[in-house]
């Protein structure tokens, strides 16, 4: 092809003298075309719908919530009733609040419960057993261990309840062990003077293992004595103070006030 040959237009004039006229829209308007459309509705905004559960503290006026849609704005009276049906939540009942005082959390029946609603009479009256109240003191007895069972028996013995082991502290009942330990020589040197016998001189042992398990019981039972006779002792001298106090009162015309 030669490129210097001149460029022949004759077809494409022929080809858009074949061709049609053609016409092409635009977008243009008709003049009438606004007046035939209906006017433009904007689309109604609907807030979140409560649920059946929520708190009625979202109603500003919570006497009447009922003046006021879903929308949270006033109802419109042009409004038809099948979008208000539509729009409008159920009128289903509002849940007690959780902070409410009479709000009564629903939980499942106690077997005791259970054994209480078995148990009832056909005049819907419990049947109680009489011996309940034995049972429950034979529970009580039998609940007792036998640390509490050794605390009752050593308060009915000294005459008062003694002091908790639990509540001294280490350094007490380290002092408190070995004041029963002097009180137990001082015993034992006694018992020998009885008989006749010159007690044995205390030496300090390098390997002391302690007491066994004869002098424990034999120091415990010592202390017991010497404390009820204390206990004892304690209880006379109140009684003869209380009446001495009361001899003094009627001599000199005092009323006692107790």
């Amino acid at each position: 092809m030669d490129p210097y040959r001149p460029v022949d237009y004759s077809y494409a004039v022929q080809y858009s003298q074949q061709q049609p006229e053609q016409v092409f829209d635009v977008g243009i308007p008709h003049p009438n075309f606004f007046a035939s459309r209906q006017p433009f509705e904007v689309p109604k905004l609907y807030a979140p719908v409560p649920m059946p559960g929520q708190s009625p503290l979202l109603y500003s006026e919570f006497s009447s919530p009922g003046a006021y849609s879903t929308e949270g704005s006033p109802r419109d009276p042009q409004i038809s009733a099948n979008e208000l049906a539509i729009c409008d939540l159920q009128q289903a009942p509002l849940a007690p609040s959780p902070l409410s005082v009479d709000h009564e959390p629903q939980t499942f029946p106690t077997p005791s419960e259970l054994l209480a609603d078995i148990s009832t009479s056909g005049d819907g009256l419990p049947t109680v057993s009489p011996n309940a109240t034995e049972d429950s003191a034979a529970s009580e007895l039998r609940s007792e261990t036998a640390r509490k069972a050794r605390r009752r028996a050593m308060a009915e013995s000294v005459g008062f309840v003694p002091t908790d082991p639990d509540t001294i502290s280490s350094h007490d009942k380290k002092r408190h062990y070995l004041e029963c330990i002097e009180q137990y020589i001082q015993y034992l040197h006694q018992q020998f003077e009885l008989v006749g016998e010159a007690p044995p001189p205390i030496e300090r042992v390098a390997a002391y293992r302690g007491l066994s398990n004869r002098s424990i019981r034999t120091l415990l039972v010592h202390m017991e004595h010497n404390t009820r006779r204390m206990n004892d002792q304690t209880v006379s001298e109140e009684d003869r103070f209380l009446s001495l106090r009361n001899e003094i009162y009627v001599k000199e015309g005092i009323q006692p006030q107790y």
